[in-house]
Parts: structure tokens; sequence; C-alpha cells
């Protein structure tokens, strides 16, 4: 298309020129008609504004395109970013479970310890396994069902932190990680 409007310019200058060598021809000789030399004039320039109309029109139609075309790549980027969103909504972060055996003081309300380590972060759920067992004449051991999430940090590293975090609520004298399982989803 390019070509085409280049020849068709190269064709108006042509014809330009032409038109100014007849405009002298037709000023210098007694018959001249003034008319001729207008039509001729009008003619190159509409076919000019023609032309440049075409060209707006045209960039105008690309710009229109481009716009769509960039509306079209972050319409797709979004949804990219929206689909791995959607799976970990849709699944969840994995959850898991640590059978603990923990030494308790006798003297403590057990609900109160279960609601300081329900407190504690990522732990979702406190259940008691078994009934608890008296060890001395002021400990017991209670077995624990303890879910959690663990977010970004190691499994191991996790147990750590909440073993940590579990000793520090008042009452719990020691905590024994029996096993530990991935729920499934």
């Amino acid at each position: 298309m390019e070509v085409t409007l280049k020849l068709l310019k190269e064709l108006i200058l042509e014809e330009r020129l032409e038109i100014k060598k007849n405009r002298k021809k037709y000023l210098l000789s007694a018959s001249h008609n003034n008319d001729i030399v207008e039509e001729a004039a009008l003619g190159t320039g509409e076919v000019m504004k023609s032309i440049i109309e075409k060209e707006k029109e045209e960039k105008e139609k690309e710009a229109q395109e481009e716009k769509k075309d960039k509306e079209q790549e972050r319409k797709e980027a979004e949804e990219e970013i929206a689909d791995p969103l959607s799976e970990v909504e849709a699944k969840g972060p994995p959850i898991f479970e640590f059978l603990a055996g923990v030494i308790v003081e006798r003297e403590v309300n057990l609900d109160d310890v279960y609601g300081m380590i329900r407190a504690i972060e990522g732990v979702t759920i406190v259940s008691t396994e078994a009934e608890s067992r008296p060890l001395t004449a002021t400990l017991e051991r209670v077995i624990l069902k303890i879910k959690f999430i663990k977010g970004l940090t190691s499994l191991r590293s996790y147990k750590t932190e909440l073993a940590t975090a579990m000793l520090r609520v008042r009452g719990i004298s020691s905590v024994d990680f029996i096993k530990v399982r991935k729920l499934p989803a």
C-alpha cells in the first residue's frame, strides 16, 4: 500500500509541475481560460486531500488495532495472573497435622491450654486424641492432634517454631511430636 501511495504522490508532483508549466503557457497565450487552470489546480488539491485523508484513516485504523492488541494482551496477562490465584483459592494451602505428646500441669485448665495453642500462628485446629494420663501428682500427658498451615517455612522449621511457642504457654512443660502427615485437599 505504501508503494501505491508513493507512486500516487510522485504522479501528483509531476502533475503539479506540469500544471505550473501549463499555467505559464496559458497566462502567456492570449487564448487562456482561467476556469481550466482553476479546475486543474482544484483537481490536484482534491487528490492530495483524499490521499492525506486515506493516510489519516489508515493511521487511525492502525492506532485502533494497536489499542485493541494492547487491550487483548492486558486481558490475557490478567487471566494468566488470575488463573494461578484461582487454583490456590480453589485448592487452598496445604494443611498438615501433628500428633503431639504434651506434658501439662494438672492444675491448669486444658481448654485454656488448647485455646493458647490455637492462637499460635498457622495452627487451625487442636483436639485431643485420647484422655489424658497422669504421670505424677502434678503432671499429666495429653496426646493432641494439631492441624496447621505451615506457610513458606519448611516443615522442620515450623515444627521447631511450634514447639518453642507451645513451651511458652503457661502449664506446658514438654512437647514431643510423635508423627506428622499432610492432609488430603
